[in-house]
């Protein structure tokens, strides 16, 4: 009986109340990717949740990714990894702080860069005679 009950109390540690806001940041229109297409930039984040989760500690979120980055076309991924599940534990169970850690992805694509302005000749044209 006793292990169940540490079962129960160490599964209840380790989730939370995580709420990590994905919105586009003020700018440029953004595009959300599906997760079939491809993407050339990927950053990886960590944020700190206080009381359970019920807090968030710092103010990274993917908003302020995209808008650092520059990105144009943009996917989020929350992912739920094993450091994660063992900084709540440890922060719940053994340190009783209450302090929880949820990990995400932000994957994109950069605006394409301008054309370069032509001088009106094609390539490969005669160059004008004169």
């Amino acid at each position: 009986m006793k292990g169940r009950a540490l079962l129960v109390l160490v599964a209840l540690a380790s989730a939370g109340c995580f709420r990590v806001d994905v919105y586009a940041p003020h700018g440029p229109p953004v595009r959300l990717l599906s997760r079939d297409e491809k993407t050339a930039v990927k950053r990886v984040r960590r944020t700190w949740y206080a009381v359970l989760g019920m807090v968030r500690v710092d103010e990274v979120m993917p908003a302020h990714l995209t808008h650092n980055e520059a990105l144009e076309e943009v996917r989020v991924r929350v992912t739920d990894t094993i450091p994660d599940a063992l900084i709540g534990v440890a922060n719940t169970v053994l340190l009783q702080v209450g302090v929880l850690a949820q990990t995400y992805e932000v994957l994109g694509n950069r605006g394409k860069a301008p054309e370069p302005a032509s001088g009106g000749a094609s390539p490969g044209a005669d160059p004008p005679k004169g």
